[in-house]
């Protein structure tokens, strides 16, 4: 492997940051103030709106938008405040939208997800370095093994990149349909299923996004792995963990609300001189060991949770939910 040229310390950060925010304030303080170190040019700051009838969300969403109203930022900030609530999947998708609607390539961090500091150069080299290659999609910062080859590696390609912290760019995000309406298509289907070319992780997926069209998940991330498969593309993976989810086991979490096998990562610093990694292969170890650990019963690890066969049935225990939902990264 070579190593990239130019030092990551003698190049100044110049991406735009999305905040995704909703009622959490002291995570979105610990979350602004992290970006606020890196001096960004411009952070676009969305917070969703109070559910209707909800006193808390009413107060605690007020007073995140006054931490950023009242923001010490010598860039430029643009904030966005939605007066209904959007929900996750409505919501997260819109801020993303609004981001890369303005924006050619961007970081998008949301109140629960912590960077390392060295997580920004690290997505500004990546997105300079793969800016016009279309098999990648997304830049993540979480290694959910969170260590993986760093002795030959700093880096490496993923079928399932998580989007805990991750960048990308306006030509891959174009892709993406919060919708999904070619799922709905016999011969994608059969196409994704030859690709994921595993039975049982294949009727994860389709539970997941037939879930999704059926309207009962508020997901807007499972629609984004979906793009990824759609079009064959690839994630880049730190071969040492960038990102720890901070808001995992609290009260006011929505996914992640108990125990999960990504709850514990720990961050490491990136290497400032990191070697490029010219192998552009999914790296299947990694992504078997991922899957392993998140559904252990897919390579006969423990045996099966009883899945449902159709959209609706309850016996989609909420333990399982939370499981899926980290290992796509919220």
């Amino acid at each position: 492997m070579s190593e990239i040229n130019g030092l990551m310390e003698n190049q100044k950060f110049n991406l735009p940051v999305l905040i995704i925010s909703f009622n959490r304030p002291d995570l979105t303080r610990k979350i602004l103030d992290r970006v606020l170190e890196m001096s960004p040019p411009r952070i676009y700051f969305f917070n969703d709106g109070a559910r209707p009838g909800n006193e808390n969300d009413q107060v605690k969403t007020l007073e995140v938008r006054a931490m950023a109203k009242n923001l010490d930022f010598k860039g430029q900030l643009f904030t966005r405040f939605e007066e209904q609530n959007l929900g996750i999947k409505m919501g997260e998708s819109t801020a993303m939208h609004w981001l890369f609607d303005n924006e050619e390539e961007g970081i998008v961090l949301e109140d629960d997800t912590y960077p390392h500091p060295d997580f920004f150069m690290y997505c500004q080299q990546m997105l300079e370095k793969y800016r016009n290659d279309n098999r990648i999609f997304t830049i993540t910062g979480c290694n959910q093994i969170n260590n993986w080859k760093e002795d030959i590696q700093d880096y490496h390609f993923a079928f399932y990149g998580s989007f805990w912290g991750w960048a990308s760019w306006r030509r891959a995000w174009k892709h993406y349909d919060v919708t999904m309406p070619q799922w709905k298509e016999p011969d994608v289907r059969r196409l994704i299923g030859n690709l994921i070319n595993h039975k049982e992780y294949f009727k994860i997926r389709t539970l997941e996004w037939d879930h999704l069209l059926a309207g009962l998940n508020s997901s807007w991330d499972y629609q984004w792995t979906f793009a990824h498969f759609l079009n064959n593309a690839l994630s880049i993976v730190p071969s040492r963990n960038l990102i720890t989810n901070i808001g995992t086991g609290r009260e006011d979490a929505v996914h992640m609300t108990g125990d999960t096998p990504f709850d514990r990562l720990q961050s490491f610093p990136f290497p400032k001189n990191f070697r490029e990694n010219p192998r552009m292969i999914p790296d299947m170890e990694y992504d078997r060991k991922v899957i392993e650990m998140a559904y252990p019963w897919v390579y006969d690890t423990v045996p099966a949770p009883q899945l449902a066969s159709a959209p609706g049935s309850p016996t989609l225990k909420n333990k399982l939910k939370s499981i899926v939902k980290s290992v796509l990264g919220k």
